[in-house]
């Protein structure tokens, strides 16, 4: 026996013997690593045997054996976030190491009771979302919400006071009570059919309560299998059917996605979860839809007509008149479409042109028609606002988008930005001391930075951090064994200074691995630094999103907004979660 083990075996012994008060696993292996991941799993065990007969009050879980596996798995879920993180003792040299792992019992009700917090901030972005009318991240939350309960042991005590109505509710009844009620209360509305050829588009009005949603995700049978995601925004929804039948189709069925198992890369552990604990299946979120064959129409040729400009939302701009600029952008689309590029030169700036080559490389494109389309002033600048447009891409995704399209003074295209939200959008007009024409700085500046990284513009990314710009990115790490570590407190945000340069750079390698980026925004903190000039701190929650990888957490940026072609950003952090006191980095901490 080595010295080691020697000064070891003793302090065993004494846990071994505290049973009430411990619990432990032991391993042996050839290497250190292989008698750790044994020791795990013997401590996994001794969990999941000493809350079997809680889980066992849930149907889902079966009897028997097939309990025992059940509930061993769903434990398995608490041990990737949490027990990695247990005391361990090594003893034994390779290769015939031998590793112990023990924990308090009473650190254990911490992993659930973390859990149980968790549950309760998912149901509360639920209730949040729901009223904002962002459907598709408040089914999200309430789905990953009902699987978090289904893994707790005490899953049938669990409560949460409801923001709806104020109410204390059991959550293993009032999540999927939630999900029932949204997907009855979901409608979709044929709007125009658009019928060429082999190719039919149904166009949707897509509403909760008859209000237009936010958004939706949603799936529809093609008449061979479950189309790819769409992700309608704004009210705005789209069913696509090609091929003979494409004609003849007049009827389908429609599926509102709720499992979000795609977005669930955003949160590992609930990633994990949906991997181990069974799925629900809700037949309310299927909703047949038939064709009116009297709403047939052919697609209106101009993007809008001039009588349905909408002018109550736009309070800090002059309407446009001249239909001008409408006809270029239509223009610009049809050439875009036919990929003849070059013809593009008469009637756009050369960045104009690149923004357009790049926006029609971003997926497959197709065109949807709208009556809300506007022009007006934005500084010296004219934007046509809010051409609604969907791309889709292989990885099985369809995002719906607005686009914006902005002429200089010689009335040539000279960008092209994806809008904000409605929300978003008038939530910046709201601000009643801001002045009109910073308001129109900050939303312009939003809906650039948004569009850069989904077109990868990276020399505009570049241009518009100063050279010494403060760049921190926070990431989860779990926290090394000694003394100091303890098992309730199983994760630190390690905080990265970067370079520019090095921002860049791995932005870069970034843009060349991943298909498409789409970023969300999210409940935005908008302050100004002071009265002499327009620089902004802007808090933002980010749900970004891509073929190969997601995640969210809270963006800042300290943004100068001088000019309208020339922002500058001197700060941008990120972080994967708030600070302990709640909040997030803002202009006080720089």
């Amino acid at each position: 026996m080595s010295t080691s083990t020697q000064a070891q075996t003793p302090q065993i012994e004494k846990i071994k013997a505290a049973q009430h008060v411990y619990m432990w696993g032991e391993g042996t292996g050839i290497t250190t690593d292989e008698a750790d991941q044994q020791a795990l799993r013997t401590l996994i065990s001794q969990i999941s045997l000493s809350v079997e007969s809680q889980f066992s009050t849930q149907s889902c879980y079966g009897t028997g054996s097939e309990l025992k596996e059940n509930v061993s798995s769903v434990v398995n879920t608490y041990s990737s976030a949490t027990l990695n993180n247990a005391e361990r003792i090594v003893f034994g040299e390779e290769p015939d190491a031998k590793v112990f792992r023990y924990i308090k019992r009473e650190d254990v009700a911490k992993v659930f009771t973390n859990r149980y917090n968790k549950i309760k901030e998912f149901a509360h972005f639920g209730d949040k979302y729901l009223e904002e009318l962002k459907i598709a991240d408040a089914v999200r939350y309430y789905y990953w919400g009902m699987i978090l309960t289904r893994s707790h042991p005490d899953a049938n005590e669990l409560t949460y006071k409801s923001e709806i109505d104020y109410q204390e509710r059991n959550l293993m009844t009032y999540f999927p009570k939630q999900l029932d009620d949204i997907f009855e209360d979901i409608d979709f509305k044929t709007k125009e059919i658009e019928l060429e050829e082999d190719h039919k588009i149904v166009h949707l009005g897509v509403y909760y309560k008859d209000q237009e949603v936010q958004n939706l995700d949603y799936t529809y049978w093609d008449g061979r299998d479950w189309s790819s995601i769409v992700s309608a925004k704004d009210g705005r929804g789209i069913l696509e059917f090609m091929g003979p039948m494409a004609e003849s189709k007049e009827n389908s069925k429609i599926k509102i996605e709720y499992m979000c198992k795609k977005e669930a890369k955003m949160d590992r552990e609930v990633e994990d979860v949906l991997s181990k604990v069974k799925g629900i299946p809700f037949k309310s979120a299927y909703q047949p839809i038939e064709f009116n064959k009297k709403q047939k129409v052919e697609v209106a040729k101009k993007l809008v007509s001039p009588t349905t400009t909408t002018t109550k939302d736009l309070k800090f701009s002059d309407v446009v008149v001249s239909e001008d600029y409408q006809n270029i952008v239509e223009k610009a689309i049809k050439l875009s479409q036919n990929h003849d590029f070059t013809s593009l030169a008469e009637i756009c700036t050369p960045q104009g042109k690149d923004f357009l080559e790049r926006l029609f490389s971003y997926g497959s494109v197709s065109i949807l028609p709208s009556d809300d389309v506007t022009t007006f002033k934005v500084g010296d600048v004219t934007e046509v606002r809010a051409v609604p447009m969907s791309f889709s891409f292989r990885n099985n995704r369809k995002f719906i988008e607005d686009v914006v399209f902005g002429f200089d003074v010689n009335g040539k295209i000279d960008h092209v930005n994806f809008a904000l939200s409605k929300i978003a959008y008038e939530d910046i007009l709201s601000k009643k001391n801001w002045p009109k024409e910073e308001k129109q700085l900050i939303i312009h500046f939003m809906e650039q930075y948004k569009t850069a990284y989904a077109l990868k513009r990276l020399d505009y990314i570049s241009s518009i951090f100063s050279d010494d710009a403060l760049i921190i990115v926070g990431n989860i790490v779990k926290k090394s064994n000694g003394p100091e570590s303890r098992f309730g407190d199983h994760t630190v945000v390690k905080y990265n200074k970067q370079t520019k340069a090095e921002y860049i750079g791995k932005l870069k390698y970034q843009f060349q691995r991943k298909e498409f980026i789409n970023l969300k925004f999210e409940d935005s903190t908008i302050k100004k630094a002071g009265y002499d000039k327009p620089i902004y701190g802007i808090q933002i929650k980010q749900h970004y999103f891509s073929n190969n990888y997601g995640d969210k957490g809270y963006l800042f940026l300290m943004v100068d907004l001088t000019s309208i072609k020339e922002p500058m950003i001197h700060v941008r952090t990120w972080q994967p979660e708030k600070n302990a006191d709640g909040e997030v980095f803002g202009l006080a901490d720089f």
